[in-house]
């Protein structure tokens, strides 16, 4: 008697703790806002709502939630890490600052901005912890400044440049969803290219759970990794993202016995080592955090839309935006009568085309651009036809020369895009990145033309702060369509598919829509009027006329909706055999699009597909580009829950689906 009353005893105290858990864990803003220490400030958009305090002079979040869902994912308050040491001059012994909190500056001109500031006295520092709440959608941000008072040089280590080390609390099982880079078929080769087929890697956290991420290592950034992206899933009913601004870093998920109760920890690198000169202001890289209700596409594509309001290059929402782009190799000799002839004798601006693209690698050394290396003065003869064929023109070479040698040359060669490339040109290491970025905005600002194509490592320079700066970049580093299908579907939880760039053969109508999924790039027809011109994809099939039609329908009704476009991922990862899709949605112009593929006949001839992110009472018309007899028009609800039979009869068949 006595044992099964201690064991009713214990049932009862799990669960009015675990209802206490819940309860804390649901409290109103309001009252994490009244429990929260002093001095506290509360940042809010429309998916994140965040309260920050002072916490033995730390910065500290009090209260994490998302206002639709409800749940608190700070049930008490998590530290934000200072810098914890630092070596002054040459002194090889770690020092210790002294942080104390002085005061706090807020900005209400664009959302709301807090800086909150700190000092040291021992060693002489003074630290800003910066936090940004904006309108609309999407996460509060958070990043940190260091002025180096001490009059002395500073060495910092990359394992002390802590960006995150908090814990925060689920209502239910968590799910850790990351990203590849750049999962393509085979195994890693001589350099490293992970080349794996896995995209998204999926891991339900249980008790005394490890995962590390890698996104990128100092002096190695070429090397593929994982996106700077990470979502906690709860169930595909509520979550929990977080990002980090940098290019390279490592991110480490850890549960204790209670796998409900998480700690990340971001921060540089476990090497390498940064010197700081005396009264330098240092950045330690940002990180983003956001709530969200739904699925793990609900998060991400909140996230995207904050980004697509707030971060991507004002130019990529022009209407004409995105650009298709034609690729030409002129052959290592440089052969551009050859081009020329293409040129004159085909009217590519009437396909739908705005980039003419060459492969400029032979016009000298690609560090420095020395005037007059031939065939340096043709270069701008080619940029001036381009032109006058009304497209833009963009060369193909590495980006690390001096920046007023490639000033040189854009004024001198007269291009538009410059597609950067080399992967032993990397930045590679946190003083390069920062100079690499600085490089592209003042290239940004001395010339409003200039616009950087990203090649750098064939894909594996996937930052935040690079999407802020690029056009587009190439997602995968092959040319074959099921690879860049590959990259795209884990890449566009964090990336608009606008930037992601196909670089695909396209050789028939099949691979041409593998292209329209993201921004197009591919390589000039061969056909019988240029057979002889120019020598490109072998095998080749496609028509003028294929090509022309799928490029004018992308520029009617693709483009606009990847302007600001959710993305839903409806299928599973392609495999070059079974169906596999995606279906976008821009919810300001109320249009989508789906693009399926069946490459086999592997998975049957039909397939219920069901549609995601569409209001439920509102009738949508679908309209199939190959078969039209399938079109239908049905409520959101239907299309969400019962779904639409699609049947494609035969091998490697596709078929877009058009939504209004």
């Amino acid at each position: 008697m006595h044992s099964l009353n201690s064991k009713v005893l214990l049932s009862v105290l799990i669960v009015v703790s675990i209802s206490a858990h819940n309860i804390y864990g649901q409290q109103s803003e309001r009252a994490v806002q009244e429990t929260a220490p002093s001095p506290s400030w509360r940042l809010k958009t429309d998916d994140t709502c965040l309260t920050v305090a002072i916490v033995n002079n730390r910065p500290a979040i009090c209260g994490l939630t998302n206002p639709a869902q409800g749940w608190n994912w700070i049930p008490g308050h998590a530290d934000l890490p200072l810098l914890e040491r630092v070596i002054v001059g040459e002194n090889q012994i770690p020092k210790i600052p002294d942080w104390t909190y002085r005061d706090a500056v807020v900005d209400e001109s664009d959302g709301r901005k807090l800086t909150l500031r700190f000092t040291s006295t021992t060693p002489k520092l003074e630290l800003n912890s910066i936090w940004r709440a904006r309108n609309g959608p999407g996460p509060v941000e958070q990043w940190t400044t260091i002025n180096n008072q001490t009059g002395e040089d500073i060495t910092i280590r990359g394992v002390d440049l802590v960006s995150a080390d908090m814990s925060v609390a689920a209502d239910n099982t968590v799910t850790l969803w990351r990203f590849n880079k750049t999962p393509r078929r085979g195994d890693p080769d001589a350099k490293g290219y992970c080349r794996t087929d896995v995209g998204v890697f999926i891991d339900k956290l249980g008790p005394h759970a490890s995962i590390q991420s890698r996104f990128g290592q100092s002096g190695k950034n070429w090397i593929d990794g994982e996106l700077p992206f990470e979502i906690f899933d709860v169930g595909s009913r509520h979550g929990l993202y977080i990002g980090y601004d940098f290019g390279y870093g490592r991110f480490l998920n850890t549960t204790t016995q209670n796998p409900l109760q998480i700690g990340s920890r971001f921060y540089l690198d476990d090497s390498e080592t940064i010197k700081v000169g005396k009264d330098v202001v240092f950045n330690v890289p940002g990180i983003f955090i956001g709530a969200y209700k739904g699925d793990t596409d609900d998060g991400s594509n909140r996230m995207k839309k904050w980004f697509w309001n707030n971060k991507i290059p004002r130019f990529l929402k022009n209407p004409d935006e995105p650009l298709i782009e034609l690729c030409c190799d002129p052959g290592p000799d440089g052969d551009v009568d050859r081009l020329m002839a293409l040129l004159k004798s085909n009217d590519f601006a009437s396909w739908g085309v705005g980039i003419f693209k060459v492969d400029a690698w032979f016009a000298g050394d690609m560090r420095y651009c020395v005037p007059g290396t031939k065939p340096y003065a043709r270069v701008d003869e080619l940029a001036d036809l381009v032109h006058s064929k009304n497209m833009r023109f963009s060369v193909w070479q590495g980006l690390f020369m001096p920046e007023k040698h490639l000033l040189a040359r854009y004024d001198k060669w007269h291009f538009d895009y410059y597609r950067s490339d080399d992967s032993e040109l990397h930045p590679g290491d946190y003083w390069g990145y920062v100079d690499f970025w600085k490089k592209i905005d003042n290239l940004l600002a001395a010339r409003p033309g200039f616009r950087w194509e990203n090649c750098l490592g064939g894909g594996s320079l996937k930052a935040f702060k690079d999407c802020e700066r690029m056009s587009f970049i190439t997602t995968s580093d092959t040319p074959e369509p099921l690879d860049y299908k590959k990259a795209l579907y884990p890449n566009s939880y964090m990336i608009n598919p606008l930037q992601l760039k196909s670089d695909c053969y396209c050789r028939n109508a099949f691979e041409l829509r593998c292209a329209m999924m993201g921004s197009i790039l591919t390589e000039v027809p061969e056909t019988p009027s240029n057979l002889l011109i120019m020598g490109t994809v072998p095998n080749s099939m496609v028509t003028e006329d294929i090509m022309k039609k799928h490029f004018l329908l992308y520029k009617a009704k693709q483009a606009p909706i990847l302007r600001g476009a959710d993305v839903y991922h409806i299928l599973p990862m392609p495999d070059g055999k079974n169906w596999d899709g995606l279906e976008y949605f821009n919810t300001s112009i109320r249009k989508g699009s789906v693009f399926l593929f069946k490459p086999t006949d592997m998975g049957g001839d039909s397939k219920v597909i069901k549609l995601k992110g569409l209001d439920r009472e509102t009738a949508y018309s679908l309209t199939f580009q190959d078969r039209p007899e399938q079109n239908i028009t049905k409520t959101g609800a239907f299309l969400m829950d019962t779904g639409l039979s699609v049947t494609m009869a035969g091998k490697y068949v596709s078929e877009i689906i058009w939504i209004e």
